[in-house]
């Protein structure tokens, strides 16, 4: 019994290290001031073409690619877009179904600002 204080001790000391991630480290990108979805144009009709773009497409397009079945819950802009009247937002030639990491890969890999 007495090695379990031990171990105990010892957890403790890693445990606070461990359990401190930076404030973008959950996202991979950083958001741009105070803006709800909405404003970032991620409103009721990015809503309605990404549930059309998972619907016809339900599998991630990055593990196909790869070889890999995945189940697609993201929806990528392949083009960033810039305010919600560019028209790559809501083009479904500019989108493409991605499972969540390979959408944190890709929002990592693209750096910050919007990505869908």
């Amino acid at each position: 019994m007495a090695r379990l204080p031990a171990l105990k001790s010892r957890l403790a000391c890693v445990a606070p290290i461990v359990a401190t991630p930076s404030p973008t480290a959950r996202s991979g990108f950083v958001r741009e001031g105070n803006q709800s979805s909405t404003q970032r144009g991620y409103g009721a009709d990015w809503r309605k073409v990404r549930a059309a773009v998972l619907a016809v497409h339900p599998l991630c397009a990055e593990c196909d690619r790869k070889g890999r079945v995945t189940v697609a819950t993201d929806v990528h802009h392949k083009e960033r877009f810039r305010g919600t009247d560019d028209p790559r937002r809501l083009d479904p030639s500019n989108l493409e179904p991605l499972c969540r990491p390979c959408h944190m890969a890709h929002t990592g890999r693209d750096g910050a600002g919007v990505a869908g």
